[in-house]
């Protein structure tokens, strides 16, 4: 399965302007997290993708590839999708521009489980809550989870904590990432999504569409 890894990357943002192109360590943020998503076993291409020309400039300075896009996505998601019509892959991994820390072995797993669930669409990662904190903390962004005996349901992802008729539920550790099968259309990705058995280990688990 051919996999590309597409991180969007936007220099307006509202908290922090320019966040793609900070470099207290001499790197700037976006190549750390490219440099991770390089090293990932199921990365056939990366891409940056962006909607200005200076985080496009410091992309190529460091060697690596970036994709121009409007600039009228409300969300990463819609500026992963403009660029996953562009390429020739399997799947799409959407990788947040914040996560200098991600461990490439997350994003090989995120491709595992979708190349190996033929039946889903779309798959995240996500392991159990771990405190009554983290489950208020609206910086979690959490994904409620319906169980029945034989499977589970998730709802969209929330900041917001889950309401109280969900069995469970699960946070997600890794800020945003995703993977989508090439076939899917990504403008309809957050409706329901089935979570796999193994949800209530301390491991990852895969939600899928």
């Amino acid at each position: 399965m051919k996999t590309a890894i597409v991180i969007p990357a936007r220099y307006a943002s509202t908290r922090l302007p320019g966040k793609p192109l900070l470099r207290q360590t001499g790197k700037y943020l976006v190549q750390h997290v490219y440099e991770r998503a390089s090293q990932a076993r199921c990365a056939n291409l990366v891409l940056v993708a962006t909607d200005d020309p200076r985080i496009a400039a410091a992309v190529d300075s460091f060697g690596g590839r970036a994709v121009l896009t409007r600039r009228d996505h409300p969300t990463g998601t819609d500026r992963v999708a403009e660029v996953a019509k562009q390429v020739n892959a399997d799947a799409i991994i959407n990788l947040q521009g914040d996560e200098p820390l991600l461990d490439p072995k997350a994003l090989d797993l995120l491709a595992d489980r979708l190349h190996h669930d033929h039946s889903a669409n779309m798959a995240t990662l996500a392991v159990p809550i771990q405190s009554l904190d983290q489950f208020h903390n609206p910086n979690c962004v959490k994904a409620a989870v319906v169980r029945s005996p034989l499977s589970a349901t998730a709802n969209p992802t929330s900041r917001r904590a889950p309401p109280a008729s969900c069995n469970t539920s699960a946070s997600m550790p890794t800020a945003g990432l995703f993977s989508f099968n090439s076939r899917t259309s990504l403008s309809n990705l957050w409706s329901s999504w089935k979570i796999s058995n193994n949800c209530g280990s301390s491991a990852p688990a895969m939600l899928s569409k």
